[in-house]
């Protein structure tokens, strides 16, 4: 349901679409309507896809097209900071084939639109008889990529595998390989397998590309992957927007030197209440009971060894609790002078108390504020990303048009 999808789209998504709808309308030409295609299956269909109860590659060609022209410019303008000269070479070089092999496409595209036109006007000057199930053919439409595809192969024009190099096949079958070497880079980035963006990239580019480059594409790339950028810069440059939201936010944290424990090499003094120091510093006898010894003396004849023994104890706990008071003075005079001495320190550091984060705690918070958005932004590009890497998959796999030339 178009109204439905677009209802769910920001301003920025719905401006992007109404520019897609305009430049297809105008490569397509005049009274071309867009390919008809099918709505998704709800469930599993015979045809493998699902996205379209048709079967594989049942999407408008020239959308398809645009939507990759998108792909390949927002890589650039993106993924690319300042000052990373390497890695934006072997992403300029990746940005001119992604679109190169989209004209081979978008070629065939309009050579497919100008055979269906002298299709249907040979048809109105020797017209037959049709049924219901037949008006849809007379309808110009552009095509959708499995009726490209299967177009080529009714011309004859490739010894299957291998696919002629000016044909929709041959572009579209290395735009696929781009568009999967960007899941698979994002893949490995959220993975949290790998310890550096060099990395990521190097097992994106073993996976998609490793069997169809030759050693000369190969030295160019691996060029390209030690100059790249780290994931936190990068990440900063792709979520720019958001990047200077998470910066002014930064600005309002309230920073506070206070210290609950002060540590002083392998020796750590913590404070207690009063409450806490009472409990911690009783010095009552855990052998005598004062109660007890007066109920005792209460029931049988006084006795002078148990006399001076009751004498005895009381004193000591009058001499213990005294000891525990003063104890208490003295580490709490300590601990306070330790403190001031420590917050001497932190202020002459960092300063007193204030607004807003600086240094290595800075970007500390940016780097996980960007990490948790860009977990959600990602998330959302594979449920589209990745259900159309496997329907064009099934597509190349159907037609057997995988070739494995190297380059």
């Amino acid at each position: 349901n178009k109204a439905e999808f677009l209802a769910a789209m920001s301003s920025n998504m719905l401006s992007i679409i109404s520019a897609m709808d305009e430049v297809t309308a105008q490569s397509r030409g005049k009274d071309v309507m867009i390919a008809k295609t099918r709505e998704s299956p709800q469930d599993e269909n015979e045809s493998g896809s699902s996205l379209s109860s048709h079967g594989y590659g049942d999407i408008d060609a020239l959308y398809f097209c645009a939507a990759m022209r998108i792909f390949a410019e927002w890589r650039m303008q993106r993924q690319v900071p300042e000052g990373y000269k390497g890695y934006e070479v072997g992403m300029s070089l990746g940005r001119k084939d992604c679109v190169q092999n989209l004209v081979k496409a978008e070629y065939a595209v309009h050579h497919w639109i100008e055979e269906r036109i002298e299709y249907l006007r040979m048809k109105r000057e020797h017209p037959i008889e049709s049924t219901d199930d037949d008006m849809d053919d007379t309808i110009l439409r552009s095509p959708s990529l499995r009726e490209l595809l299967v177009e080529e192969i009714h011309l004859n024009l490739h010894k299957l595998p291998r696919l002629k190099e000016k044909s929709a096949a041959m572009g579209l079958l290395w735009v696929r390989r781009q568009f999967h070497y960007q899941v698979a880079i994002f893949d490995n980035f959220n993975s949290g397998k790998h310890s550096t963006s060099q990395d990521a990239v190097m097992e994106a580019y073993k996976e998609v590309y490793s069997n169809y480059h030759g050693w000369a594409v190969q030295k160019i790339f691996n060029y390209s992957f030690q100059a790249a950028p780290a994931v936190e810069t990068i990440l900063k440059f792709m979520h720019r927007d958001y990047y200077e939201i998470v910066l002014e936010r930064s600005k309002t944290v309230i920073v506070s030197t206070e210290q609950v424990e002060i540590s002083m090499g392998d020796v750590s003094i913590t404070a207690y209440s009063s409450e806490d120091m009472d409990k911690n510093c009783s010095f009552d006898s855990a052998t005598v009971n004062e109660n007890s010894l007066n109920r005792e003396t209460d029931q049988v004849e006084p006795n002078p060894l148990l006399h001076f023994w009751k004498a005895a104890t009381t004193e000591c706990s009058k001499i213990g609790n005294h000891i525990g008071s003063e104890w208490q003075k003295l580490a709490s005079n300590t601990l306070r002078f330790l403190r001031i001495a420590k917050d001497e320190e932190d202020r002459k550091r960092v300063g007193p108390s204030k607004t807003g984060l600086e240094g290595e705690v800075l970007e500390r918070f940016i780097n996980e504020k960007l990490l948790e958005h860009n977990q959600k932004a990602i998330d959302s590009h594979f449920a589209i990303a990745k259900p159309l890497l496997r329907d064009l998959a099934g597509l190349f796999d159907e037609l057997n048009m995988n070739d494995p030339t190297k380059v």
